[in-house]
């Protein structure tokens, strides 16, 4: 039997959080669709910065046990964006069709490749 280790949670924390953050940033962009204003830029650019500050604090102060800074900021903003660019190439060049299974395969190659930068570099 396996031990859980402080990597093993660690691991399991970051994807809670960002599972969280996904949700919060689906919840914010449906109020603001249908309760504001129906503009999916609007909405989904509210959602995102709400999203981040969530996913951020979070982050920083749970997964990563660090305290809230300026540079580790602007280091998180930098690892998202490259992570969201490579999403974004990945899937206009990977040759499967179906959307689901690009959304899963890139899921598996951007959630650990995030978690070490964050751990390696944002929070180092």
């Amino acid at each position: 039997m396996q031990k859980f280790s402080l990597k093993n949670i660690q691991f399991f924390r970051y994807v809670m959080v960002g599972g969280l953050a996904f949700l919060i940033h689906m919840l914010v962009a449906y109020m603001y669709l249908y309760y504001v204003e129906y503009s999916l830029f609007l909405s989904n650019t509210i959602a995102f910065f709400v999203a981040f500050a969530y996913s951020y604090s979070y982050q920083t102060l749970y997964v990563f046990r660090r305290k809230i800074s300026f540079i580790n900021l602007a280091k998180y903003l930098i690892v998202q964006l490259i992570m969201i660019t490579a999403a974004m190439l990945i899937i206009d060049n990977i040759s499967i069709y179906n959307y689901y299974i690009k959304t899963v395969f890139v899921l598996i190659i951007i959630t650990p490749t995030s978690f070490l930068l964050h751990k390696f570099w944002t929070f180092n």
